[in-house]
């Protein structure tokens, strides 16, 4: 059937179908997919004039969407290929196009802080992470980059470092020697001398030398004053010490001044009055002594002989030495004396005491022994002390029926003692009932009475 203009027919039976002579392909079942179609008249007219070939149309051919799917077709561009209208079977969502996308998806990216990028989207597009002074970007990490040697102005920051060209670093502004330290004040580490801080010793010196302060804070060392460690040995002028202590040039040690000169002993204003050499003592000045000369022979002088500090041959036959000498005054002491003083007089010895005397201070005199008298009868030479006897004979006073009467001196001591009957005093035995009577000063029970406290 070949139809080249309307046709009105409520049922046409065709194998073959044209339109102005051009074949429809689409079946029966695929053209009755407009059965049901919400598509106006003036909508389906849309094919009038159209530009697109039998062939372009022919895309419907086979499409497997329903007729209320295809209703999505009023208005829609008939350039779609029929894979392009297959994508709609199903779907429920909403279609996007370039009106509603920023409401579904990100349309454009932009690089922040620290970020940059070749576009903003869309389309592919690569951000780099911004990498600079102390910060160095990896392909799968970002390190912080410390700095090498070098130099810089900063002298003080609240943290103590900095960053340069060259990375991180502690602010590198100090000079040689000085110290980070904290200032409360400005919340800031700053570059100080350590001579300048509080509580805080500094200074130079070297190995061995002993430090002393040059100022509040401050100390340094001398080759002058050196102390070996591994010997335990202390040099004054000299940094190796040949003694326990060692000392080049003179000193002053007591009022004595050693070595001003070679090897001397003198004093100030006289420093050579002694010579020092091996085996010999020469005195420079006049010795103020008294009798003793020059050696008769070696070793010896006016017969004594000397050997190590010891008189090994003769013995001393000088005069007596006095006490403002250092001497006793004296050339005997009696056998088991005690030694007094007498200021610069020669001491004496006090009169032997007997067994039990004591030794006596008195004002203004030597003390002596004396006896003792009193309440202390005697002490022994072991110590005991013997009281005086008061009279008082030795015992056990009072009983049940006696107590002990006793007198006691200013002193404290017992002078007298005895017991007291108080028998008479005493209520007498009786038995139940039985009245009391006194008989003559005595109580006495008797039973001419009965007093019955039970009934």
């Amino acid at each position: 059937m070949d139809v080249n203009g309307s046709i009105r027919s409520n049922s046409v039976l065709t194998t073959n179908l044209y339109l102005s002579g051009t074949q429809v392909l689409a079946d029966a079942n695929e053209i009755n997919i407009l059965n049901g179609a919400l598509l106006s008249t003036s909508e389906l007219n849309v094919l009038d004039g159209i530009l697109a070939s039998t062939s372009e149309l022919n895309v419907l051919n086979g499409i497997l969407s329903s007729t209320s799917e295809l209703n999505v077709l009023s208005g829609i561009d008939p350039l779609l290929s029929a894979t392009e209208l297959s994508l709609l079977v199903g779907r429920t969502g909403t279609l996007l196009d370039s009106n509603n996308i920023s409401s579904y998806a990100v349309t454009s990216i932009s690089a922040g802080s620290g970020l940059s990028s070749t576009g903003t989207g869309p389309g592919s597009l690569t951000i780099n992470i911004g990498g600079g002074n102390g910060i160095t970007v990896f392909d799968d990490s970002i390190n912080v980059r410390l700095a090498g040697l070098e130099t810089t102005t900063s002298k003080s920051s609240p943290s103590g470092l900095e960053i340069t060209s060259n990375g991180l670093r502690m602010i590198g502004g100090c000079l040689g020697s000085e110290v980070l330290a904290w200032n409360s004040t400005s919340q800031t580490w700053e570059c100080k001398n350590p001579a300048t801080l509080s509580n805080i010793v500094s200074g130079t010196g070297v190995q061995g030398q002993v430090s002393f302060y040059t100022g509040t804070n401050t100390q340094s060392g001398s080759n002058n004053l050196f102390w070996n460690n591994t010997l335990s040995r202390l040099g004054i002028g000299t940094t190796n010490p040949s003694q326990a202590l060692e000392v080049v040039g003179s000193g002053l040690v007591g009022g004595i001044v050693l070595g001003e000169s070679s090897n001397s002993i003198g004093i100030v204003g006289d420093n050579n009055l002694l010579t020092l050499s091996n085996n010999s003592l020469t005195i420079n000045g006049t010795l103020q002594t008294g009798a003793i000369t020059a050696p008769s022979s070696v070793n010896t002088i006016n017969g004594l002989v000397i050997n190590g500090g010891n008189i090994t041959t003769g013995s001393w036959n000088g005069s007596v030495i006095t006490v403002p000498y250092g001497g006793t005054g004296t050339n005997t002491l009696t056998n088991h004396g005690i030694v007094v003083g007498s200021g610069a007089d020669a001491l004496r010895t006090l009169s032997l005491g007997t067994n039990g005397q004591i030794l006596i201070g008195q004002s203004g005199s030597d003390p002596s022994f004396a006896t003792l008298s009193g309440d202390i009868a005697s002490i022994s030479t072991s110590g005991s002390v013997a009281f005086a006897n008061t009279g008082v004979v030795a015992g056990s006073y009072g009983s049940s029926n006696f107590i002990p009467q006793i007198t006691v001196d200013a002193k404290g001591r017992i002078t007298s003692a005895s017991n007291i009957d108080m028998s008479s005093f005493l209520l007498p035995v009786g038995t139940e009932g039985q009245m009391l009577y006194n008989n003559n000063g005595t109580w006495s029970a008797f039973s001419g009475m009965f007093y019955d406290d039970t009934n």
